[in-house]
């Protein structure tokens, strides 16, 4: 679909969210919601007051006068006076049309951008979102890699199996009675992800640069697993064999539940957030052994540096860091350092900056996790006068 069809959707959609269209432009509108049932879902999606809220956010920190300059480039003068002739967009442009195009087709005009100045950023080709891979290891020290081909593997007592498919490893529920069991390990690299199906039932989500260490088979009072980096649960309900996440100094105990834990070595700090349930959430990096129960939409939150190293509990949007495991980053006023913290890993690039007042520059967006790393960086140049400057695998991020 081209620009100019962009621009006439969304001028429509806000026409008639605002009661003000024509009558020709009313059948036009008609017209184009009948022709496809997405388009019905679309409308539905823009009117909700609460995706309104989100994408409030986000619009605040575009700089809409630039979108707009790039837009009109793109649609090119002649087209642009004819169009312009015919609607009256100025007003409508800033406040209506760009959030609207965003939300029904905004990727499309970057990505035809950064498509046609491709050959002028060549050397950020290398740089390429992450995918499905991780390491398996074995107790018997056995290494398998992850990602390259589905697979069954017998456990040596024979009692365990583990089914190896496309992005996933799942353990059977089979008690191995009588039999040690062993603990097996998985590592994600960084620009790696994998799920992984417990014995116990138990999903986990485990995000780039991570490693999970867990028994092939849950055996007495509590299903404890060790973790480094991050990892969403969603965990088995089972009150008589709590759930325990061990993960460097910060412990969840959940009997059934949903929660995302990070706690980066190379982050000074370390959360966890629940989205489903009820957990305890402790912690030992401070000496102090400080815990707090939470419920859904709390996160609890300790800085791991400085004199004070209290255990905050407070409110959040649990989307916000969960939507990894949905194939999406959000942001919402995040600094850059911790945006190319997180970007840094999935795309397995290392990141400089030029000055500090740089890396403190706020951001909100969403971003598909999967994307092309010269479309995102195209669009965080247009939105937050910045510029980078990639050699290989090194971002360098400076003021424009």
């Amino acid at each position: 679909m081209d620009e100019l069809k962009y621009i006439k959707i969304s001028k429509l959609i806000a026409g008639y969210l605002l009661n003000n269209l024509s009558d020709e432009d009313l059948e036009d509108f008609m017209r184009w919601l009948k022709e496809d049932p997405a388009h019905q879902d679309l409308l539905n999606s823009i009117r909700n007051q609460k995706n309104w809220e989100e994408r409030e956010e986000i619009i605040k920190s575009l700089d809409k006068e630039k979108i707009w300059s790039k837009i009109q480039e793109q649609i090119g003068a002649q087209k642009r006076k004819r169009f312009l002739q015919r609607i009256p967009f100025v007003k409508y442009a800033a406040a209506v049309i760009i959030p609207l195009m965003l939300a029904y087709g905004g990727w499309y005009l970057f990505k035809k951008n950064v498509q046609q100045t491709k050959n002028n950023i060549g050397k950020t080709a290398q740089i390429v979102p992450g995918q499905y891979k991780a390491k398996l290891i074995l107790g018997n020290g056995r290494q398998i890699e992850l990602g390259k081909k589905d697979t069954t593997v017998s456990l040596p007592d024979k009692q365990v199996r583990i089914k190896i498919d496309s992005g996933k490893v799942e353990y059977n529920k089979k008690v191995a009675t009588g039999k040690k069991i062993e603990m097996n390990t998985l590592v994600t690299p960084r620009g790696g992800e994998i799920v992984v199906i417990l014995s116990d039932g138990t999903k986990v989500w485990l995000n780039a640069a991570s490693q999970l260490k867990y028994p092939s088979v849950f055996t007495g009072k509590e299903r404890n697993v060790y973790l480094k980096g991050e990892a969403f649960f969603k965990v088995s309900k089972d009150p008589k064999h709590p759930f325990i996440v061990h993960a460097n100094g910060l412990v969840v105990k959940a009997l059934g539940t949903e929660f995302d834990v990070s706690n980066y070595s190379d982050d000074n700090f370390a959360q966890a957030t629940l989205v489903e349930g009820k957990v305890l959430v402790s912690e030992k990096m401070s000496g102090k052994f400080q815990s707090a129960i939470l419920v859904p939409s709390q996160q609890a939150f300790i800085k791991k540096e400085g004199a004070i190293q209290k255990l905050h509990v407070h409110t959040v949007d649990t989307k916000i860091y969960t939507s990894w495991t949905q194939g999406v980053f959000l942001f919402k006023n995040e600094t850059l350092e911790q945006i190319f913290n997180k970007l840094g890993r999935w795309y397995d690039i290392h990141v400089f900056f030029n000055d500090v007042a740089t890396s403190r520059l706020k951001f909100s967006g969403k971003i598909p996790r999967f994307e092309d790393f010269n479309i995102i960086i195209r669009l965080m140049e247009q939105t937050n006068s910045i510029q980078f400057k990639i050699t290989g695998k090194t971002v360098v991020i400076s003021k424009k």
